[in-house]
């Protein structure tokens, strides 16, 4: 059963995804796999290299929505909220990275929340939700002299997601977060 999961959980391949917005491409983002365990922490790249946008800062933050699967209908038939949805926000990072050519980010899945889920009421689904704040060029080069830095900086934010997949961890690691448990543990695929 475990082994199941681990060949589920391990990278196969690096997922490669290119933000852009309407000036042009504001960074590449290595994802090395999209499918975790509880417990693990997620890992990604943001290249800045061959950009067209100057991105100042970012923040990542790992989320997750959980939607009700049914509409409110009303007395006489009018939908009145197609599917309530709570989001909660379990980790973050913000990174200024001007000037950077490339930034990584580290967020851990906490091993108390709930896995990827999805019955005929509640979807719970999780994702990687991005801003990115860009700007025009920081420095002006004039006559080979850097000139100093702007007073006011124009800026531009861009939204992103991506969604992950989050599995349970393993009976035994979850066994350990909890003292009062004593004996063997399971799990159910």
């Amino acid at each position: 059963m475990m082994a199941t999961v681990d060949e589920i959980t391990a990278p196969k391949r690096a997922y490669m995804f290119s933000m852009t917005n309407a000036q042009g491409k504001v960074a590449t983002m290595t994802l090395f796999k999209k499918t975790f365990r509880l417990g693990e922490d997620v890992l990604g790249i943001l290249s800045f290299e061959d950009s067209d946008v100057p991105c100042v800062q970012y923040s990542v933050h790992l989320e997750t929505i959980e939607q009700l699967a049914e509409d409110v209908v009303g007395e006489h038939g009018e939908v009145k909220a197609e599917g309530m949805m709570n989001v909660a926000v379990h980790s973050n990072d913000y990174v200024v990275c001007a000037f950077a050519s490339e930034s990584s980010f580290r967020l851990s899945i906490p091993m108390h929340a709930p896995p990827t889920f999805h019955t005929d009421t509640v979807h719970l689904k999780w994702r990687l939700r991005f801003e990115f704040v860009t700007s025009e060029p920081l420095i002006n080069v004039v006559n080979g002299e850097v000139c100093k830095a702007p007073i006011d900086v124009p800026i531009e934010t861009l939204a992103w997601k991506v969604d992950i997949y989050v599995l349970p961890c393993s009976p035994q690691n979850a066994a350990l977060t909890d003292s009062s448990h004593v004996g063997s543990a399971s799990m159910v695929l």
